[in-house]
């Protein structure tokens, strides 16, 4: 271990990061029947927890959640969630099989267009090393097939509640037609089109070896 490390492993300000992650993790769960919301901060209070759980509760479900306010993350902005709700694969399966009530699917939605209605046209400060800078707050379900199949499904800000829920009731069409990754990929970004009432696909990693090729490009 370098010193440079050992210094801030062994730092005041490090030990206040871990007891500040300790705090947050004790509301995450794991298990079947888990729903889990990663937010941040200022968007939900307490009332919309014991909500969210009490409906939750009454599916046979429990909620986790965990704060990322002031974590440090590496993110695609283009590609991936700042804010999402994701189901435990055991309950994606039975609703995929049909097995799952429809209540609980319901329940499911009323989460999702409650936290999309209070996170839509808000904002964040993104910060690295180099810049700082206010970006729109995305928002959306995340949704992982098997280990190597994940879909970030973004429920966009700019879009009418009534395309939301539209787009809602097509989540489940959409994921009935996809096929499971035989090694692990990076999760696909999907989108509603609200033209054509679709869900698309974003294959990520094939944007990404895009964007490199054009990053070669423009320096020659």
């Amino acid at each position: 271990m370098t010193d440079s490390l050992n210094d801030l492993l062994n730092s005041e300000e490090w030990k206040a990061y871990k007891e500040k992650m300790i705090e947050k993790e004790k509301y995450l769960k794991n298990g079947p029947n888990v729903i889990h919301i990663e937010y941040l901060n200022s968007i939900f209070s307490k009332t919309d927890f014991d909500e969210y759980e009490n409906k939750l509760i009454g599916v046979g479900l429990e909620l986790s959640r965990f704060d990322k306010s002031c974590v440090m993350y590496a993110c695609m902005d283009k590609f991936d969630l700042v804010t999402y709700i994701s189901l435990a694969p055991p309950i994606i399966v039975e609703l995929l099989k049909g097995t799952g009530s429809n209540v609980t699917w319901d329940v499911i939605k009323y989460l999702l267009i409650s936290s999309w209605k209070k996170i839509r046209n808000k904002f964040y400060t993104r910060s690295t090393s180099q810049i700082s800078e206010r970006k729109e707050i995305s928002f959306g379900l995340k949704v992982s097939l098997d280990r190597n199949t994940t879909f970030n499904m973004d429920l966009k800000g700019d879009l009418d509640e009534a395309v939301i829920q539209n787009s809602l009731d097509k989540v489940l069409d959409f994921l009935r037609e996809q096929k499971a990754n035989d090694q692990y990929k990076h999760p696909d970004y999907v989108y509603f089109d609200s033209i054509s009432e679709k869900w698309i696909r974003v294959d990520v990693e094939s944007e990404i070896r895009e964007m490199i090729e054009r990053g070669k490009m423009n320096r020659k």
